[in-house]
């Protein structure tokens, strides 16, 4: 059997000790992050390969939208290659993903409008 510390001592007395406890973790956790180092400010926009930035400049010069053979023809690509028009539109997923392209009909692709 273990023994208990507080078996011998007055209810009273063991629930006065849980306040000072827990004001000894608050100012514990305080002191932690007080020595933590100021977190960095995020970036904007991390800077996007080179593919990406044309697939984005083709997408801007067509406001009605590319399907994938079309912007693979736009970038002059290959585009009776399967693997080559399937690269670009994987791209072209990622895009939307990032919050840059929509995709507002399935397989079709346009620039993200700026809000503001």
């Amino acid at each position: 059997m273990r023994s208990r510390p507080d078996r011998g001592r007055p209810a009273h007395r063991r629930t006065r000790r849980r306040p000072a406890a827990a004001h000894t973790l608050g100012v514990t956790r305080q002191t932690l992050l007080d020595l933590l180092p100021p977190a960095p400010p995020e970036p904007d926009r991390p800077r996007l390969p080179p593919a990406y930035q044309d697939l984005l400049a083709v997408l801007a010069q067509h406001p009605d939208g590319l399907h994938a053979r079309e912007a693979c023809l736009a970038l002059g690509l290959p585009h009776t290659h399967k693997n080559t028009v399937e690269g670009i539109r994987a791209k072209l997923k990622r895009l939307v993903s990032r919050d840059l392209a929509t995709e507002p009909k399935p397989g079709l692709f346009t620039i993200k409008e700026d809000g503001g």
